[in-house]
């Protein structure tokens, strides 16, 4: 999968903003700077997961 995702292996600093890339991605009505790069809350959660999580869930 590493040949598929193009910021693998790459460091992301989000400037002028408040949020980590592990907040989940901004969605509806919230300012687009106020989110990050995690998928939105599901359940269970996907992203982002612990190691531990990953090895329970699959």
């Amino acid at each position: 999968p590493s040949g598929k995702c193009p910021v693998f292996g790459k460091g992301i600093i989000i400037e002028n903003s408040n949020t980590t890339s592990l907040t989940p991605v901004a969605t509806e009505n919230q300012d687009l700077k106020d989110g990050g790069f995690a998928f939105p809350p599901t359940n269970p959660l996907i992203s982002p997961m612990t190691l531990n999580g990953m090895k329970d869930f699959y």
